[in-house]
């Protein structure tokens, strides 16, 4: 175990074996193992898997076979464990459910040859996944065509010499154009990511009795965080990287120098996927890389990353705004909310917005005056108050008016009017109508009605009222005129024969004429 000097991180590995063996029950013999590999410059036997238990069951799901390894030593490619496996030559017979003893693994780490059978190795979850008519069959037969030391003729297949789940009767049992699709990918890409899988190798597989030979493709450990030329990199990053199934640590390397030399971090005993560092430099570049361990075992490093830190945190400020009132305040268009961390150095604009009803009044505070917007100088931490006074809005109002027909006047609530009242909406006033000597009110006419005295009207709009007043006219003093005869005659008042008194007014003069009867003469009044 080594330690890390002010750093603590964190890694994954991702080991994962895929073994191709020759399968069918085809009555081909193979061609000897050594003349089959002697294409293969770097080939050599994994010393500690010399002599390799290996179970076989079939898949057929996410692979063409299950294979169960033990009795491997110790050694730098390949652990004890499960793997998916796949054939490497599409005509030598292979039997499921069958154990091997004395198999011989190689790796072919080096070997540049492999290639585009590592990418396809790779990338075949994605191929499943993704590419439409793509199952493990599919990725079986693409495995078969890139063997250049056994090649499987794509053109002219030999469907009767085909494994069983390959062929129904004379036809093929899988898509042949998701194969050719497939295998175009592969040649169109495997160079232009070869950065991505350059780490992974083929391990060969060779039985004791030289008929079945197989293939386990390693994984490369994948990194994943701090993605790889990041810059603005926390100076405490989470290192990340991809699970190896069959790992037991994780050897996680750290550098600030592109050859991993002289690392700041070595740590080989790391059981999670992740590491966290702490305390790195400001404005710095760090190369770092990964590998999963097994007993005295280990995979291929990753390929190395790097990461720049960011550059030291300037001084920083904060704004406080407190509101005094109704409104709001905007910070560089935003609501204020919260206090307002800055570089120090930083201009803020402050926009006062007062709510319905409300007036900006005034900054207080480390701000002062009334201009708004304003602004300030995050120089230190500052504390501004922005006040807000309410807007008192004056009521609706009406206005009464008064007019008077005849003598008299009128009270509004009891004081005599002499000039249009102006009273808020909603007010009810009294009035009454006091008539002049010789003289009686007669009605209210207008936006009020009727003869009740005193009476209420409810001012909610501009109204008039006329009050009418009519003279009382008092009657004359009268007197009676009565007119008594002496003899025999008649007297005739105002022309007309007096029988009885007659009243009138005071004033009034009345004509008498005597009127003598036969054989009489008016003597005198």
């Amino acid at each position: 175990m080594h330690t890390q000097k002010n750093v603590i991180p964190v890694l994954i590995v991702l080991l994962i074996g895929l073994l191709f063996f020759q399968c069918d029950m085809s009555d081909n013999i193979l061609q000897p193992f050594e003349e089959a590999i002697m294409y293969i410059p770097d080939f050599d036997i994994i010393e500690g898997a010399e002599e390799v238990l290996t179970t076989v069951t079939r898949n057929h799901q996410t692979s063409f076979f299950n294979f169960e390894l033990s009795n491997i030593q110790p050694n730098p490619f390949i652990a004890n464990g499960e793997y998916e496996g796949w054939c490497s030559l599409w005509d030598v017979p292979i039997s499921s459910n069958t154990t091997y003893d004395g198999v011989k693994l190689y790796s072919t780490q080096k070997d540049k040859g492999m290639r585009k059978l590592n990418y396809l190795m790779f990338m075949r979850d994605h191929y499943m996944q993704n590419f439409e008519g793509v199952t493990w069959k599919e990725i079986q037969v693409a495995i078969w065509s890139l063997i250049d030391f056994y090649k499987f003729d794509l053109e002219n297949i030999r469907v009767g010499r085909l494994p069983g789940a390959f062929r129904n009767g004379d036809q093929i049992a899988f898509n042949l154009q998701s194969v050719r699709d497939l295998l175009s990918d592969v040649e169109e890409s495997y160079i232009e990511r070869l950065d991505d899988y350059s780490s992974g190798y083929i391990i060969l597989m060779r039985t004791g009795n030289d008929i079945q030979n197989g293939i386990i493709y390693i994984d490369p450990v994948n990194l994943i965080s701090p993605e790889n030329e990041s810059i603005d990199v926390s100076i405490d990053p989470l290192l990340e990287w991809t699970k190896s199934e069959h790992a037991d640590y994780y050897h996680l390397q750290v550098s600030k120098n592109g050859d991993i030399s002289d690392p700041i971090v070595d740590e080989d005993d790391i059981t999670d996927t992740f590491k966290q560092l702490t305390g790195l430099d400001f404005d710095t570049t760090y190369f770092w890389r990964v590998r999963a361990l097994k007993n005295s075992m280990s995979s291929p490093w990753s390929a190395i990353w790097n990461f720049k830190t960011k550059s030291e945190d300037p001084t920083q400020y904060t704004l406080t705004v407190n509101i005094v009132g109704q409104g709001t305040v905007e910070l560089d268009g935003t609501e204020y909310t919260a206090p307002v961390v800055v570089n120090e150095g930083t201009t803020l604009s402050l926009e006062a917005l007062a709510a319905q009803g409300w007036e900006f009044s005034a900054w207080s505070g480390d701000l002062t005056g009334t201009t708004n917007p304003d602004d300030i100088l995050m120089d230190a931490d500052k504390e501004v108050t922005a006040t807000f006074t309410e807007v008192v809005v004056p009521p609706t109002q009406y206005t009464l008016t008064v007019n008077i027909v005849g003598q008299g006047t009128v009270e509004v609530d009891g004081t005599e009017y002499t000039a249009p009242v102006v009273v808020n909406e909603g007010t009810t006033l009294s009035l009454e109508a006091l008539a002049a000597q010789g003289w009686e009110f007669s009605e209210w006419t207008g936006d009020l009605t009727g003869t009740t005295n005193p009476d209420d009207i409810l001012m909610d709009a501009d109204k008039e009222v006329t009050a009418t007043f009519t003279e009382v006219v008092a009657p004359p003093t009268q007197y009676t005129l009565t007119v008594n005869i002496v003899g025999q005659g008649t007297v005739e008042v105002d022309g007309t024969e007096y029988t009885a008194p007659v009243v009138v007014n005071e004033g009034t003069t009345l004509s008498l004429e005597a009127l003598a009867a036969q054989g009489w003469e008016f003597s005198e009044w």
